[in-house]
């Protein structure tokens, strides 16, 4: 009964725009809908008071009263709903025209965002992957709107018994849009990674962490291939799958990053080629977001040089290393030099070890002079080769001077060759004076850089 009154209620409204005239129409159409389903629920309505009264159940007279006359209350709302449809007749027909319009300049409105749709939607060859989510998120809102605005129109050609439209612009907006949401929603989850990933610091890299997820997303591109027909031919599934490749391909790059030989100024080298600013480095505090910038992929050729050229610098610094400790810990063995009980002096023992050390290192050095990839070291070659020739020099010309020394030294020790060569004497005093001074130096400090190279009297 509430409905009735609802309906009876609804159908004197009033109908001096097209809005009201639709809910007019649609409170008609809803109670000539209803009309057999009404009629089923007030018999039953009836039938269950008719059993209700024959066992004597007390039911007030108002009561009984309106059961009785629900059906002619619903009979006479069924008159006045075709009374009213007829009363409006001649307002459907000019509001009609003006659904026709209002049809006709939605469809005009669909076709205007169809064509920017696809010269640059979320499915274009312009559009990179993030503006694409945007493009995508900003579609579908304005597909929900157009959505609403069908549904009135059709609403509205239904209540004027006009031929329904179709707009199969909307709805190969709509079923695209479907399929690049799957698209973009990998892409999105795959960011997310990202980002994760470069908060990560360089120096505790998981190399084997960004390969898993790698590995990851490449299956699930792959899947998507086969659960979504004609995907290989959409331009944002490309550039997901182009980007997955993309990061995979850097990972072997970023591996060999990791080499201890690559050093700051490698990474300002890496910067510079890859056309990216040249900020201060610290590999102790830098992270991954700083590698995934470079978009090393691009640039495979040109990092691999830099690796190579870093790994060999790195041996050549271990080379020059080596000959910077050999030595810093070569030292002469020198003997007390004697005459029976009487100290003479200091002597050098047999220096054939420290001749193959010093050939040795010569020869490293001029290997290392000969290779191209000497720049971060060369100051330091160009001294050790000084510093070793001084030292060939100083040890060939230091066991001479001993030989004769020792021979010398047994012939002026005579006082008799010293009164018969008092000149000689005198000239052999100062040297030997000299020599020995050399000599305890060398023994205070037997190291033979310091000795040949750095001593006073070296």
């Amino acid at each position: 009964m509430r409905e009735t009154v609802e309906y009876e209620k609804n159908l004197r409204g009033e109908m001096g725009a097209i809005e009201q005239l639709k809910a007019l129409l649609n409170v008609i159409s809803e109670i000539k809908n209803k009309s057999m389903d009404m009629e089923f629920r007030i018999d039953e309505v009836q039938e269950q008071y008719r059993v209700l009264k024959m066992y004597q159940y007390k039911i007030d007279e108002e009561t009984t009263k309106n059961v009785e006359e629900l059906m002619q209350n619903w009979e006479s709302l069924l008159n006045e709903a075709d009374k009213k449809d007829f009363e409006v007749n001649d307002f459907k027909k000019n509001f009609a025209e003006v659904t026709k319009q209002d049809v006709e300049n939605f469809k005009v409105q669909i076709t205007t965002e169809y064509e920017k749709y696809m010269s640059h939607g979320p499915g274009t060859l312009s559009v990179g992957l993030e503006e694409g989510v945007e493009l995508l998120n900003a579609s579908k809102e304005q597909i929900k709107r157009f959505n609403k605005i069908r549904e009135e129109n059709v609403l509205a050609e239904k209540l004027f018994n006009l031929p329904i439209s179709k707009f199969p612009e909307l709805v190969a907006m709509e079923e695209a849009n479907k399929k690049y949401d799957q698209i973009y929603g990998i892409y999105q989850e795959y960011q997310s990674q990202m980002k994760d990933f470069s908060l990560m610091s360089w120096n505790k890299l998981d190399i084997q962490q960004l390969v898993g997820s790698a590995d990851k997303y490449e299956k699930i591109v792959k899947k998507l291939a086969n659960k979504l027909p004609g995907a290989e031919s959409m331009f944002p599934y490309t550039k997901l799958r182009d980007t997955i490749s993309g990061f995979k391909d850097s990972l072997p790059l970023i591996e060999q990053l990791k080499n201890p030989a690559i050093q700051e100024r490698h990474w300002k080298r890496i910067m510079e080629e890859t056309g990216k600013e040249t900020t201060d480095i610290n590999l102790k505090t830098m992270t991954l977001s700083k590698v995934f910038e470079l978009e090393l992929q691009f640039h495979e050729d040109k990092v691999m040089e830099i690796v190579i050229e870093a790994k060999e610098e790195a041996k050549n610094e271990d080379n020059i290393q080596k000959i910077e400790k050999a030595w810093k810990e070569a030292s002469f063995d020198i003997v007390e030099y004697r005459k029976g009980a009487e100290l003479k002096g200091y002597a050098l023992k047999a220096t054939d070890e420290i001749g193959a050390i010093l050939e040795e290192n010569i020869l490293i050095l001029q290997a290392l002079s000969g290779s191209k990839y000497i720049r971060a070291i060369k100051s330091r070659v160009n001294q050790w080769e000084k510093d070793l020739n001084t030292i060939a020099d100083v040890l060939e010309t230091w066991m001479v001077v001993q030989r004769k020394w020792m021979y010398l030294e047994s012939i002026f020790a005579s006082d008799d060759i010293k009164m018969q060569l008092p000149e000689e004497a005198k000239k052999f005093g100062k040297t030997d004076t000299a020599y020995k001074k050399i000599m305890e130096s060398a023994h205070v400090n037997p190291n033979v850089l310091h000795a040949c190279v750095k001593a006073d009297g070296g």
